[in-house]
This record gives structure tokens, C-alpha cells and sequence, in this order.
């Protein structure tokens, strides 16, 4: 299926054009028609949302405030000539009732009245702030997985201010740089896209997805897709597979780069290499034999993130394997394994020992300084960390020279908790604070400083496992949310 463009794309203004959509509730409010201008506000299928509806008869710019309680919310401004006609979501609106004012031209116009309310699956997220005070559109989302799972975003007090169910469980859903999302299933047989508004943009099934690849592969892999933003790819997903060889009796991991728009395979690549042979793609740097600091028999490598980066000499992909306690690099093309990083891997860690590596880690992201260094941000688990009594899970950033194979500590935060499986850490998009996800256990999302405080911190009730967390600074601002490696 080749997905085209041109929708509606949640925040990314849509002119004159009407996407297929989700029936929308017919729940029109007040149309105001006055001077050649006609707004119409409807009611979509996220509840805590509106749609806009614009036609103007001349060039003017029209906008939208939204107050309730003291807070006041406002939409970019939307420059319209003559005879255009526009839609305009309006976000963030907590259950509250609110004032929604029409800007046109810098000065208020029509206004509304309307009360929105608490989604009913919603679950309380308590908060901490420490003291704090934060943007009223600083926004933390997660997907849920609960008896109606959802893509469920809060404010930083708490309240929830985007709330999308989803067809499926999900393992988490991924922002894209048009402003729309990817919800990656937990099960391996389908992506599914949507917008800001909740409205279905279409689904992309796993049949779909390898009818063209040149490597065995069986399924999408829940824990990982990603959006290429820079190099020839730029504007396809990268998504995770993986595949089974029963020859060994191992699970394999698997990378299939496609392009949503023409619905072409662009490249593919396989852990297994040639199926039954008896060896890897790379019996020497990733045998089938080797193990981390723990044994989990079909379970070779347990894929858990990719990150894909150009450089002078084209496409590669950091891949985390968590059974091997490792990150490993992989070249596009040539499928080559380049490097291992971590415990018993060929990076050299000049100032630490074995036990300051990371263990069973989640989520690393990288930071490029050159095309030989980079920064990497892990979520390092600490299972089986080799010489410590009780284990802690850190967050720990190496600087990686990857020609001459080293790597020193930029940052090594042992936290207060440990979390066995799955778990999170972004760098935020202003300063140097990172949002970390505990995803198990007693669930949570905090804000930490680099030297280990919490400037702020909510409970996620348990429901399931809540996989990943993304910040937004606001439900407007979308194109930095797309980097690779959350």
C-alpha cells in the first residue's frame, strides 16, 4: 500500500483539501459567518481537541486563544488569501470549560464557549513538581495499555490534554516530522497512523511491509521504528523485524527501510544472513554462540532500538541488542557489522572498567559531534551488572570515537531504582535536563538534571507495560519530536 501526501497532518496546516478521516461526531458548534468569513468548530475523536473550519472571501490571518482557569492556550497564526479555505486543530484542552476567541487580523472576534471533559479509560497521573513551575503547553504523552488502549498525553500538572484511542496495544507511538503519529503494535502485524485530531490516516500490515524483502523476515518487531530524517532515505521508516531460524533455533533480528509514500522497499537487512546454514550474518562479530552477562536460549539478541545516522560514507544503523549487552553499528548497504559496543565488544572504555558499561539497556540515542564522534545517551538497566550486590539502573552517556574504537564517560547517573525491563532516557529539547520512563514496576516519568536531581515527576498507574515516554514543549511544535533513537 502506498500511503500518498497530503492529509490533514495534525499540527501541519491543510489547505483546502479534506483527508479521509474517522467518522467525525456531528457536533457542530455555533458557525459564525460575518464580513465574507465563515468559522465553523467542531468536536473531533480526540475529546480533548477541536477542528476549525475556515473561509474567507479575502486575505486575512486568523488565529485561536483557548482560556480555562487562569491558563491561556493559542494556536500559530494562519495566513489565508483570498477565497482560501483552511483547517485549524485547536489542542491541549484539558477538561475544563473553556473561552475559544477567533483572532483575525490581530483582534478578537468570534468567540465560544464549550466544556470539555475527562476521557473515560483515563487514569490519574499524580505529579511532583519539586517546586517547579512549567509551561501550561509542555505536554508528556505515553501509550497505555489498558482495556481501551490509548495514546494519553498530560500537562505538566497532571491533567490530560491529548487522549487517542488505539486499535491495538501498543508498545508506543512515534511522532513524525509532518506531525503525525505511528502507533507501533504490541504483536507484530501492523503500524497504524493517525493525527493530532485522532483521525485513522491508514494502517501499513506486515505482508505489506516484506513483500519485497531479500532476507527472510517474519514480522514487525514491537519495540522500534524509526523516521529517517537526513540522507537519499530521508522520509522513510526504518521499523525493527525480526525472524526466526530453525536450524539454530534462534530469534534474529531484522532492519526493513521503506518508503510509506511510493510504498517501496528500500533496503532490508537480516541478523540470520542466508537462513538454515548453520550461521549469522557475521559468524565472527555476531556469532550464534555468544551471550551478554545472561543466557536467554531462542532469544539471541532481543532487538530493543535502531538509530539510523549518515556520514561521509553513506547510511548506517546503531542497533541495541539487549542479550548481548551490546550496541552494535551496521552499514547501508553492505549489511556489514562495523562495531560492538559494550562489554566484551572492540570499543576500548578508556576510563572505567567492565561493570561501567551498560547491561540489558533500552533506548540509546546519539548526539553526532563528527563523523567519527558521537554522543550516546542509554538507558542502562543494570541486570547482571558484574560485581554489585544489589543492581541499580543508571543513565550513562559515553563520547564514542568510532575510528579509533574508544569511548570515555560524559555522564553516569545512578538512579534510586531498578528497573529489570523496558525503560527510557531523551535528551530534552532545551538544556541538557533528560526525561527518563521507568516503565515497570511502580511505573513513572521524571525530569532529571544532569547531576541526578528530579525537577519533576509523575506516576503512571500500572497498565501494562508503558514502554516509552516523549516530551512535546508544545502540541504545536512537532518537527524536532521526529529525531532517531527515542
Amino acid at each position: 500500500m502506498a500511503w500518498q501526501r497530503g492529509w490533514l497532518a495534525g499540527l501541519v496546516l491543510s489547505l483546502g483539501c479534506t483527508p479521509e478521516t474517522n467518522e467525525m461526531p456531528p457536533e457542530q458548534i455555533q458557525p459564525i459567518e460575518a464580513d465574507g468569513l465563515n468559522i465553523s468548530i467542531d468536536r473531533v475523536p480526540n475529546e480533548l481537541a477541536l477542528m476549525a473550519s475556515i473561509e474567507s472571501k479575502q486575505a486575512r490571518t486568523v488565529s485561536f486563544t483557548a482560556s480555562a482557569e487562569g491558563i491561556d492556550l493559542a494556536t500559530p497564526e494562519t495566513a489565508l488569501v483570498a477565497s482560501q479555505s483552511a483547517e485549524v486543530p485547536i489542542l491541549g484542552l484539558f477538561p475544563a470549560t473553556w473561552t475559544i476567541t477567533a483572532i483575525v487580523d490581530g483582534k478578537p472576534d468570534a468567540q465560544w464557549s464549550l466544556t470539555t471533559e475527562r476521557p473515560a479509560d483515563f487514569v490519574d497521573s499524580p505529579t511532583e513538581t519539586f517546586g517547579n513551575t512549567f509551561p501550561p503547553e509542555e505536554t508528556i504523552c505515553a501509550s497505555r495499555e489498558r482495556r481501551v488502549p490509548a495514546y494519553a498525553c498530560t500537562d505538566r500538572r497532571g491533567e490530560p490534554n491529548f487522549y487517542v484511542p488505539l486499535p491495538f496495544n501498543a508498545m508506543f507511538v512515534r511522532p513524525l516530522s509532518d506531525g503525525t503519529f505511528l502507533a507501533h503494535p504490541d504483536g507484530g502485524e501492523q503500524l497504524w497512523r493517525f493525527d493530532r485530531l485522532g483521525r485513522d490516516l491508514g494502517s501499513l500490515t506486515v505482508d505489506e511491509l516484506v513483500a519485497q524483502t531479500n532476507f527472510r523476515i517474519g514480522a514487525i518487531d514491537e519495540h522500534e521504528v524509526v523516521e529517517i530524517l537526513e540522507g537519499p532515505w530521508a522520509g522513510a521508516w526504518a521499523v525493527l523485524m525480526y525472524s526466526y531460524d530453525e536450524s539454530v533455533e534462534k530469534v534474529g533480528a531484522g532492519i526493513v527501510v521503506y518508503d510509506p509514500v511510493k510504498g517501496e522497499l528500500l533496503w532490508d537487512w537480516s541478523a540470520h544472513g542466508t537462513p538454515d546454514d548453520g550461521e549469522s550474518v557475521d559468524s565472527d562479530r555476531l556469532p550464534y554462540e555468544r551471550w551478554g552477562v545472561q543466557e536467554h536460549g531462542e532469544d539471541w539478541l532481543h532487538a530493543n532500538a535502531l538509530v539510523h545516522g549518515t556520514d561521509s560514507q553513506g547510511d548506517f544503523f546503531w542497533m541495541s541488542l539487549r542479550h548481548q549487552d551490546w550496541i552494535i553499528e551496521i552499514r547501508a548497504p553492505s549489511g556489514e557489522v562495523t562495531m560492538q559496543l559494550g562489554a566484551g565488544g572492540d570499543v576500548d572504555l578508556l576510563d572505567g572498567q567492565v561493570s561501567d558499561w551498560f547491561f540489558h539497556q533500552h533506548a540509546h540515542e546519539l548526539k553526532r559531534r563528527s563523523d567519527r564522534e558521537f554522543e550516546v545517551l542509554v538507558f542502562d538497566n543494570g541486570n547482571e551488572r558484574p560485581g554489585v550486590d544489589e543492581p541499580r539502573t543508571r543513565i550513562v552517556e559515553y563520547l564514542v570515537d568510532r575510528e579509533a574504537k574508544t569511548a570515555t564517560t560524559l555522564l553516569d547517573i545512578e538512579t534510586d531504582f531498578f528497573a529489570p525491563a523496558a525503560g527510557d532516557a531523551d535528551r530534552m529539547p532545551t538544556g541538557d535536563n533528560l526525561l527518563v520512563t521507568r516503565a515497570v514496576g511502580d511505573a513513572f516519568v521524571a525530569e532529571f538534571t544532569r547531576d541526578g536531581s528530579r525537577r519533576w515527576s509523575q506516576s503512571i498507574p500500572r497498565e501494562g507495560e508503558v514502554y516509552r515516554a516523549e516530551f512535546y514543549p508544545s502540541l504545536y511544535q512537532t518537527a524536532w519530536s521526529a529525531q532517531t533513537g527515542w
